[in-house]
């Protein structure tokens, strides 16, 4: 579900029906009317936890996607999806400092090749006057960065609160960090065609919805790094989505 993202943000991108802001401020509340607490003791938790969640909130659901979204408007699908692979060295890392889970030299190794790989893919969408795709390269790295930090803050507190309480209640967060935006969304879904909208529903409910509840729910039975591992699978699916939806390609040195 999370590789249908990309294509869908880019092929929405291309045809102009919604800025990045607009469509994250769009995908938030879809989340909440489709998952609204039956239970008010779910946001009866300590100031730690709420501090953590809140984080999760704006880093996961509030920079991840708007910096996300404004990448997919410079760069293609497949590109993004190959930008994003580096957050589960990053995971695998940061998991190894502050959750004590094991570094290994296989995952150095790793680390030394996706690095790698995101210079060739930089150096590959950015050749003469064409900067702009080189912002694109860079706000596609940050919510590598904002997803791989989120991950580690949300370990500790899915073994402790279900995936459905910490997923609702950092989306709420995303809610409110998103709100400055509401006004041009009102705005773009009313020039927007039914089309553009309904994918966007589709976005709010599937990959993110879904999506991110269920990742959640993996998360308290597997370690961190275990888990980043597995978002190398959405690659190719995300390259075959964004052929058949908005017709990119990577570029042949990446």
């Amino acid at each position: 579900m999370l590789s249908t993202f990309f294509p869908r943000v880019t092929a929405s991108s291309q045809f102009e029906d919604f800025g990045p802001d607009g469509l994250m401020t769009f995908q938030r509340p879809g989340w909440l009317s489709a998952k609204t607490p039956q239970y008010p003791q779910w946001v009866l938790v300590d100031f730690r936890t709420n501090r953590e969640i809140a984080t999760i909130g704006v880093l996961w659901f509030g920079i991840y996607n708007l910096s996300l979204n404004a990448g997919e408007q410079r760069v293609d699908a497949g590109t993004a999806s190959m930008l994003l692979q580096v957050s589960p060295v990053l995971i695998a890392v940061l998991a190894a400092m502050f959750l004590g889970e094991r570094f290994t030299a296989q995952l150095a190794a790793g680390l030394a090749l996706a690095f790698s790989g995101v210079v060739v893919i930089g150096l590959s969408t950015s050749g003469g006057d064409n900067t702009g795709d080189l912002l694109g390269v860079v706000l596609c790295l940050v919510p590598a960065a904002a997803y791989s930090i989120s991950v580690i803050v949300q370990k500790p507190l899915v073994a402790e609160l279900s995936a459905v309480h910490v997923t609702w209640l950092a989306c709420s967060i995303g809610v409110v960090t998103c709100l400055p935006w509401a006004g041009r969304l009102v705005a773009e879904v009313g020039d927007a065609p039914l089309s553009s909208t309904l994918w966007l529903v589709y976005l709010g409910v599937f990959p993110t919805a879904i999506a991110f509840t269920t990742y959640a729910y993996a998360l308290r039975h597997m370690t961190a790094s275990a888990l980043g591992v597995t978002t190398y699978l959405d690659r190719k699916s995300t390259r075959l989505n964004s052929s058949h939806v908005s017709e990119s390609r990577m570029p042949s040195s990446a």
